[in-house]
């Protein structure tokens, strides 16, 4: 960043999962919704889930970085909250996949930073730190009402552009969930929780979910 600009950087969180903000200790102005940041504290974060992140991503059959094990990256103190409001890049909440997910709209480059709430992979509506797919899919039909200012979306995972047309088939597959009319498969996520986990796929969308993360 210093490379290519001697303006102030700063770190906007689009969530509290450590794959977005295990890099916060490295900046000295960080912000990140409130309602996540019970999931950097160390009560949550323990060191047995940051060993298991660790064991889990090393693995991965492309990863090549250092052994990340027995580093202490957690960061000290809490971020700075954000919530929704701004004016240049406004601050969208979008909760769901977190209660303090948001997103990041750039209105006059119409680009939608949209973090893990709108991705090409199946979205994560479980365990303790989602909220429900009813309150994803009301989020999502608030952003619809701004799909007018934005034509691309980068998403936080397989990091290309992606069109609008993820966002309309998340809503349709959310609405199939919660109608009770999707055919769903188990998937295995065991590396990530102890819940059961399903997936439901809908045109280029998927969501994996479980009973107890449908409605309120």
């Amino acid at each position: 960043m210093e490379s290519i600009t001697e303006k102030p950087v700063f770190v906007v969180n689009t969530h509290g999962h450590v794959d977005h903000a295990w890099g916060n200790h490295e900046f000295e102005e960080v912000y990140m919704h409130p309602a996540d940041w019970k999931l950097i504290k160390p009560e949550y974060m323990t060191k047995e889930r940051w060993k298991g992140f660790c064991n889990k991503t090393m693995a991965e059959e492309f990863y090549i970085g250092p052994d990340l094990r027995e580093k202490e990256l957690r960061q000290q103190g809490i971020p700075l909250p954000i919530v929704g409001g701004g004016r240049k890049i406004e601050v969208i909440e979008l909760s769901g996949h977190t209660a303090g997910s948001i997103v990041l709209l750039d209105s006059d480059h119409r680009i939608l930073l949209a973090g893990d709430s709108i991705v090409s992979t199946p979205i994560l509506i479980f365990d303790d730190y989602s909220t429900t797919i009813e309150d994803y899919r009301n989020s999502l039909l608030k952003l619809v009402e701004r799909e007018g200012e934005f034509d691309v979306i980068l998403a936080g995972h397989y990091l290309h552009p992606i069109g609008k047309r993820y966002l309309f088939d998340l809503i349709d597959c959310a609405k199939v969930i919660l109608k009770g009319c999707a055919v769903a498969e188990p998937i295995e996520m065991s590396h990530m929780s102890q819940e059961p986990a399903w997936i439901y796929r809908k045109g280029l969308s998927a969501i994996i979910y479980n009973e107890a993360h449908i409605k309120e």
